[in-house]
């Protein structure tokens, strides 16, 4: 059997799914994308045997399923023609286009580990709004192995007063973002727990959909969601999480408002003076540590420079609300949540913050729908 196909098609589709299959996967197959003829046209499929992601591409074709290695997708795409040939037999696909020829064994369709689940909810929400709120959050989540609570290494969703509600922590820090859409359906129990990289191909997809809506659909143990011929499903993380608005201070009377930008460069500089002595500092209880400290119509952020390190102070302008005095944070997981405000468009940010001990509350005047928590620490 030969299909033909145009090299941009393919291009698509490894760009689609290529960040899917796990290469430590010691099961041949599973590294592998497979195809299948269909009346919608050629779907192809690649999968971690956790996360499974689908696209379905114009072709008129007819065969039994088989699975390519995705380097042979990868070369036929990059192929500067027209149009390119895919020849299958029993055992190899053969690609050509103009004077290039690709050859590569191949496997029975049959021997793929396909993502088998019923779903017994669903809703729609545009795809732009799903994206926006995974992308604000996922970075807060807890690496994998990095933390023993395993239901953080995941994007919390839960319904709540018509809106959906993504949420995730690793523990320093937490970022909750939400998103009016049009269902009135509720996700399972309290919430689902989304695995790291699931949220993040959800929201790769979602983003390409644009103000088009996708198609969330649920059970106890997965999700998929939908977008014209491309498709994310993904187990869940079994586990519950934590209550997250009770990690949220209350707002206080003390406050200071500052421009985003000139923030995320002045901790940048500082952080530069910080990374020079980085085997040193990570032995330390305060590694990472900077103070913010009021000055006149400034925000001074310091950090002390450690035996045969340097010293760094910087300053941007901002409002205060109440006695500030001085505070100390991380200045990664601040820099990581006001990056992620600016990357939401915002241009200032306010940080609200009771006692010197107390949780950083930090929002942005302009956006009612993201709050971040940054958890304070000795300097």
């Amino acid at each position: 059997m030969t299909i033909a196909l145009d090299p941009k098609v393919l291009a698509a589709v490894h760009a689609a799914l290529k960040s899917i299959p796990d290469r430590r996967n010691v099961i041949p197959v599973a590294g592998m994308f497979h195809l299948e003829p269909g009346a919608s046209g050629l779907t192809v499929t690649a999968t971690d045997c956790d996360i499974e992601a689908a696209l379905t591409v114009d072709c008129a074709a007819s065969f039994e399923p088989v699975c390519l290695p995705p380097y042979l997708v990868e070369a036929a795409a990059g192929l500067g023609v027209a149009e390119v040939k895919i020849a299958i037999d029993e055992r190899q696909a053969v690609v050509t286009g103009g004077k290039a020829r690709f050859k590569a064994p191949i496997l029975p369709g049959s021997d793929f580990p396909k993502f088998k689940q019923t779903f017994d909810g669903h809703f729609e929400i545009a795809g732009e709004a799903l994206a926006r709120i995974i992308q604000a959050t996922v970075d807060a989540a807890s690496g994998q192995g990095d933390d023993h609570r395993y239901y953080l290494e995941g994007v919390f969703l839960q319904t709540l007063d018509g809106r959906l509600q993504a949420v995730a922590t690793n523990g320093h820090r937490m970022h909750a973002a939400s998103a009016e859409f049009s269902g009135r359906q509720t996700l399972q129990g309290d919430g689902i727990i989304v695995p790291t990289k699931a949220a993040n191909e959800i929201a790769k997809l979602a983003s390409k959909a644009g103000g088009r809506a996708v198609t969330v659909e649920t059970s106890r143990g997965a999700i998929s969601v939908r977008a014209g011929g491309e498709r994310i499903a993904s187990k869940l993380i079994d586990g519950s999480y934590p209550a997250w608005q009770r990690v949220v201070p209350s707002p206080s009377e003390i406050t200071a408002t500052f421009d985003l930008a000139e923030m995320v460069a002045a901790l940048d500089r500082v952080m530069k003076i910080q990374s020079v002595n980085e085997a040193e500092v990570k032995a330390k209880s305060r590694a990472g540590s900077v103070r913010l400290s009021e000055d006149g119509d400034t925000l001074t952020i310091a950090t002390a420079g450690h035996q045969s390190g340097g010293e760094a102070v910087d300053a941007v302008r901002a409002e205060f609300n109440g006695d500030w005095g001085a505070r100390g944070v991380s200045s990664r997981y601040l820099r990581a949540t006001l990056a992620a405000m600016k990357d939401r468009g915002r241009d200032t940010a306010t940080i609200d913050v009771a006692d010197p001990g107390s949780p950083m509350r930090i929002e942005s005047p302009t956006d009612d729908d993201f709050v971040a928590v940054v958890m304070p620490m000795r300097v």
